[in-house]
């Protein structure tokens, strides 16, 4: 993603609950090398998992070891420069795992 071949996260601590074929996510927070993000909103299992219906709303925070090939990598052209480690920006992800819409907000 983003011409990064991977993202190691160091800790994620999360809030869930499911009702039906509903993953209910409380509250769901990443910390990792290159990102930091918080997530809510809930996921309805299909059977083909990859039909499940996406609906979480989160924001994450870029550190600046995303932008190391910053000549290379898509997202340095579109945020400013500020965001490359000082800011978040705020995403909705809608959709299927298959099929994934990323709305910034």
């Amino acid at each position: 993603v983003f011409n990064h071949e991977n993202f190691i996260f160091n800790k994620i601590k999360a809030d869930l609950a499911t009702v039906r074929k509903r993953l209910q996510i409380k509250s769901c927070t990443i910390e990792g090398d290159k990102i930091n993000a918080s997530f809510t909103g809930s996921i309805v299992t299909k059977k083909n998992l990859g039909s499940s219906v996406l609906n979480l709303n989160g924001s994450i925070k870029i550190k600046p070891l995303f932008f190391k090939n910053i000549n290379k990598n898509i997202l340095a052209s579109i945020f400013p420069k500020k965001i490359s480690g000082n800011n978040s920006f705020f995403l909705k992800i809608g959709g299927t795992f298959n099929n994934p819409e990323f709305t910034l907000k």
